[in-house]
């Protein structure tokens, strides 16, 4: 399961990295999730017997994260729009063959494509950092509840009383051997 949010995370974040760049990640990407989700569904509903039992802090995790995505897709676009070459065919030769390459590119906008996109990844990156310290602040007044976490207690044994006495007696029988035949010790005394 984790490895899938990975794989969305993955997804979601080449796509806000170089959207502004290539406008065909935008489709792909969209498709990736619709492939996503009717697998999921046909595995969740023909193959597993029984779902994953997950509670919902990874997904609320993979949220979180993904609302930076768009500070990425901000920023790496205003460096592409920002880019003098491709949108006012200004090339400025090059002198010896060894020297950087000079783009004209500097890291404040000018009054061209990139200025807005420029703005508003500053306002949306200043709106998110004000709403994360927002949380703080009131958690920190006592105004808000801190997210706890919730406390589960099953009254199950420890890993070794919980396994079936098949398991452990072949496990022992193999700790057994890797011990007195080839020197290999992985479990305590």
């Amino acid at each position: 399961m984790s490895s899938k949010y990975g794989a969305i995370l993955n997804t979601v974040f080449v796509t806000m990295f170089y959207g502004m760049c290539l406008p065909l990640l935008f489709p792909v990407a969209a498709f990736t999730f619709f492939n996503y989700y009717i697998t999921e569904k046909l595995l969740v509903t023909y193959y597993f017997q029984r779902p994953p039992m997950y509670d919902e802090k990874m997904n609320a995790y993979a949220l979180q994260m993904m609302r930076w995505a768009p500070i990425f897709f901000l920023f790496f676009g205003y460096w592409a729009m920002g880019n003098k070459q491709i949108f006012e065919n200004e090339v400025k030769p090059l002198a010896y063959s060894e020297a950087p390459v000079n783009t004209g590119h500097v890291g404040w906008p000018y009054t061209g494509p990139d200025l807005p996109i420029f703005i508003v990844a500053w306002i949306y990156l200043f709106a998110l950092i004000f709403e994360t310290l927002w949380n703080v602040c009131l958690v920190k007044c006592k105004i808000a509840d801190p997210p706890e976490a919730d406390e589960v207690d099953e009254k199950l044994g420890n890993y070794w009383e919980c396994v079936a006495s098949s398991y452990r007696k072949k496990w022992l029988a193999e700790e057994v051997y890797n011990t007195n035949t080839l020197n290999i010790k992985t479990m305590g005394d």
